[in-house]
């Protein structure tokens, strides 16, 4: 029984160890038109600055948090969803060539027109300078993105017409 114990305190010793150096760096925050909530997208770095993990974090406009999630490296690869309406998976973020040391390419898959289920994608660049992480697109540091949205007359919003890089 004291075994099961000594396990036990092991175990959160541990996890609370490896926690405590994880760092938050906001990456990128990203609006849209169709609501006034704001996401933020952070990388979960180690004490190294490598990356471990993405945060994203949905905030509503008096600043709650309504979403607060955590997706492992591997979660980057597979991808995952950002904003989902519906049962659709508007916006996702994935890579094929992602590195916690080095970063990667960046997509961001979006939902160009929900009639006919066609997507479009902008791709950018996560890269390290020392313990710095940056997120560039076609050269410029990136810190916003707005989603506009894709409107059709007489049924509405259908899509994500495009996305604004600031």
């Amino acid at each position: 029984m004291n075994n099961i114990y000594r396990l036990c305190i092991l175990a959160l010793v541990a996890t609370f160890s490896v926690n405590s150096f994880a760092a938050l760096t906001k990456l990128v925050s990203a609006t849209n038109e169709e609501d006034t909530n704001s996401m933020v997208i952070s990388l979960i770095t180690d004490s190294s600055s490598d990356v471990t993990g993405i945060n994203v974090k949905l905030i509503s406009k008096s600043g709650s948090v309504k979403i607060d999630k955590n997706h492992n490296t591997e979660d980057v690869y597979s991808g995952f969803t950002l904003m989902e309406k519906e049962g659709r998976k508007i916006v996702r973020l994935e890579s094929n060539n992602f590195s916690g040391h080095q970063g990667g390419a960046v997509i961001i898959d979006y939902l160009y027109n929900g009639i006919t289920g066609s997507r479009a994608a902008l791709i950018l660049d996560l890269s390290r300078d020392g313990d710095k992480w940056n997120l560039t697109y076609k050269g410029s540091k990136t810190r916003k993105l707005h989603f506009v949205s894709h409107k059709k007359m007489l049924i509405g919003t259908i899509g994500v017409k495009r996305v604004i890089v600031q």
